[in-house]
């Protein structure tokens, strides 16, 4: 990464040429751009379930030291507690269609990725979760270890795979009363699941009364897709393995966090001591209040806020736009890793688009050789 006081500059590139490249084209624009005096506010914003992909983190575990290490850490806590190895799964390529394997690598990933960040110096100054994601964020904040969090990751995924096809999960491009309404008699059935922003929603449910619920909507173009979750979460429908959850869980401990996480169960900052067993199965069966976790965050201090979605793939970040622009707040959101894209080049872009915007990292990212 070539940076530049003058100007918000960084080049990404994997070899000697595209640098040169780049610098010749940099230096043929005309430049206005300031790079910002003041470092802005910086939020870790955790995905949930879904994005997740054979093989992704792959190339970070063979070429970047601090994420490698982390998720050595990691599999050895999910192997502790299931008997299978995580980095062996990543580097052949296994399959993740099972809800009990996926969460636990999607986890892992969040808290490498989180630790990679923070190794080059970018810290955050608050987090949110968004279901499943709370757990790494927890972990982040270091109100939970890493064996207590593999602990309640691989437990709870291996009870949420008990109910996997018996419930279906779509995203709704209504708001919360909309989707209520929609619902209309179907409301002992399907339920808002999630509130992603003032006009996105999450329904869970039958999957047949889910499907007469969106055909209407479709027809009159109303944005409707289906969730590659298999399991209601976050409704009644999980309330068959919430018994075995909270004895599961009977032993978690928690203490309170360095960093102010945002709860998207109780609606309120949470200092992390809450996180024991009894939060957690409260966790799987109530909506996730994404939306107005970004509210409260955007209503905090003014001036700019960057937000920064750690997980698998791009799931979060359009509905932060969407709340940063509702909320009328000044601010970028970005993804860790994108579709089709390098992992590397995905991180050092983001890097590059976190030191424009005022985040000064502490050190180059380390390669092995």
């Amino acid at each position: 990464m070539i940076t530049s006081k003058s100007w918000p500059t960084a080049i990404v590139s994997g070899d000697r040429e595209q640098v040169a490249d780049g610098l010749r084209e940099f230096l043929t624009r005309t430049h206005t751009g300031v790079r910002p005096a003041d470092r802005p506010r910086l939020v870790f914003a955790f995905s949930g379930h879904g994005g997740h992909q054979a093989g992704m983190g792959r190339e970070l575990l063979t070429a970047v030291p601090p994420f490698a290490q982390s998720m050595a850490e990691c599999s050895r806590a999910i192997e502790a507690e299931t008997g299978w190895s995580l980095i062996d799964l990543l580097l052949d390529g296994g399959p993740m269609t099972e809800v009990s394997v996926a969460q636990p690598a999607v986890w892992a990933l969040q808290v490498s990725l989180a630790r990679l960040w923070r190794d080059w110096g970018i810290e955050p100054d608050v987090m949110i979760g968004h279901s499943m994601g709370e757990i790494a964020a927890a972990v982040t904040a270091g109100s939970l270890t890493v064996r207590a969090a593999a602990e309640l990751v691989c437990r709870r995924s291996a009870l949420l795979e008990t109910l996997r096809g018996t419930g279906d999960m779509w995203a709704v491009a209504l708001s919360e009363d909309d989707a209520r309404q929609a619902i209309g008699p179907f409301a002992d059935r399907v339920w808002v699941c999630a509130m992603n922003t003032g006009r996105s929603t999450t329904l869970a449910g039958d999957p047949d009364a889910l499907a007469e619920i969106t055909a209407p909507l479709l027809r009159r173009r109303v944005f409707c897709r289906k969730l590659k979750a298999g399991v209601a979460g976050h409704s009644p429908q999980v309330d068959p393995i919430l018994c075995d959850l909270r004895a599961g869980l009977s032993g978690l401990e928690a203490r309170p966090g360095r960093i102010p996480l945002y709860s998207t169960v109780l609606d309120r900052f949470v200092d992390g001591s809450e996180f024991i067993g009894g939060y957690w199965t409260a966790h799987a069966r109530r909506p996730v209040r994404f939306a107005s976790a970004c509210r409260s965050v955007l209503a905090g201090p003014p001036g700019r806020t960057l937000f920064v979605e750690i997980g698998p793939r791009s799931a979060l970040v359009g509905s932060i736009e969407e709340n940063l622009i509702a909320a009328g707040g000044e601010g970028i959101a970005l993804p860790c890793l994108r579709r089709d894209v390098p992992e590397l080049t995905s991180m050092m872009t983001s890097l590059a688009a976190v030191f424009a915007e005022g985040c000064d990292p502490v050190r180059p990212p380390a390669r092995q050789p």
